[in-house]
């Protein structure tokens, strides 16, 4: 495999900011197959693409904001030209964004996560789906509490694994039902740092 990425980075007082370019080329691949075993196979790949990160902090304030994102391609090579990879393999672009609040002692971020719809040349898809987090922290005296509350809005979503399990395993190994593995519903978090005690408890998933 040959691999070249071009990067830049700047920090500041209030802004900082990276931005990476990158390629990837290979001529060999695994191959799963439909019956549970595996190839190795020649197959020209490529995989570009570019990712960033911004965060930055409202002067005088307890504001801050930012993201980061990885927007990229996987392509095969058929007959001289290039095409769309199999989403079974082929990773979808993903994004992040978040605004947060920090008035000593406390800490709060409010996020978004998206992994973004992709598809191959053979027509098949995977969603894309968006999911709203609540983080947050409370520094003691001794130790640091930290609460969360993961999928903020109870999305009902499939993950990309559960979308691509059909893609290997049905119908051979049951229905594509047997494998839609749904993404957790809203999920709380709590954890106290600094002291002999964790506990996490969690929500009724409902789907």
């Amino acid at each position: 495999m040959n691999s070249y990425e071009l990067g830049w980075r700047y920090t500041g007082d209030n802004l900082r900011t990276q931005l990476a370019a990158y390629y990837s080329l290979s001529d060999k691949n695994v191959q799963a197959n439909k019956d549970l075993t595996i190839s190795i196979i020649d197959d020209k790949r490529r995989i570009y693409g570019v990712e960033g990160a911004v965060d930055y902090f409202i002067p005088d304030t307890d504001w801050s904001t930012g993201g980061n994102f990885n927007v990229l391609k996987t392509e095969s090579k058929v007959d001289g030209s290039w095409q769309k990879y199999d989403v079974k393999v082929a990773s979808p672009s993903k994004a992040t964004a978040y605004i947060g609040w920090a008035p000593d002692p406390w800490s709060l971020r409010v996020q978004s996560t998206t992994s973004f719809k992709i598809r191959d040349e053979a027509g098949n898809q995977l969603d894309g789906y968006t999911t709203i987090d609540l983080l947050g922290s409370y520094q003691l005296p001794v130790g640091k509490l930290s609460f969360s509350v993961e999928n903020l809005f109870d999305r009902d979503y499939t993950t990309v694994w559960g979308q691509r399990a059909p893609l290997y395993y049905s119908p051979a190994s049951g229905p594509a039902s047997l494998y839609d593995y749904k993404g957790r519903g809203r999920t709380f978090g709590v954890e106290l740092l600094g002291v002999v005690l964790s506990t996490k408890f969690r929500s009724l998933d409902v789907w």
